[in-house]
């Protein structure tokens, strides 16, 4: 008995602790939610986009954090394909590069539907790792990866220089 109620306990503490995920998913507590917007393409709205900056002490402070609340369905075949397109802006980016970038993001993502989640979490270390429920986290440390995929959202140069205000909370 007194085990069958330890493992209850145990498991309540980790749905606590990552009630979306599993899979060693960091907590987003305490953040602070820098800011927020919606991404559209022409007339549609495509999904949430937030940004957050990890303020608890650990592994993950000074994280930059990208959430993802999809209102329609993408295929992953489309999100690979606008990332594509984003890498070939960058006229340093060798084809070398962008085909070993689009291998990680080959791994990574996955079609999302409506009221799906994901996170992508920047780390001060360079890493990059990407979340989506039922899914195994993948991480990569390649830091000029990560450099370049959070500059799709939040670099200068962005194609989205609205949404890119809403996040940064101008």
């Amino acid at each position: 008995m007194f085990v069958k109620r330890l493992c209850q306990g145990i498991s309540v503490v980790l749905l606590m602790i990552c009630p979306a995920f599993g899979h060693g998913h960091p907590s987003l507590e305490p953040t602070q939610l820098v800011g927020s917007g919606i991404l559209k393409i022409y007339w549609a709205k495509v999904y949430t986009l937030s940004h957050y900056y990890i303020t608890a002490p650990g592994p993950y402070e000074n994280a930059t954090v990208l959430t993802y609340d999809y209102l329609r369905d993408i295929p992953k075949e489309a999100t690979l394909k606008a990332s594509l397109e984003e890498f070939a802006r960058y006229p340093n980016i060798t084809k070398e590069k962008q085909a070993r970038w689009m291998g990680y993001l080959d791994i990574a993502l996955t079609d999302m539907a409506v009221g799906d989640h994901a996170e992508i979490w920047h780390t001060s270390d360079g890493s990059l790792t990407f979340f989506t429920r039922d899914h195994t986290p993948h991480r990569f440390d390649d830091a000029e990866f990560a450099e370049v995929f959070m500059n799709i959202w939040l670099g200068e140069n962005t194609n989205y220089p609205e949404l890119r205000q809403h996040l940064l909370g101008q």
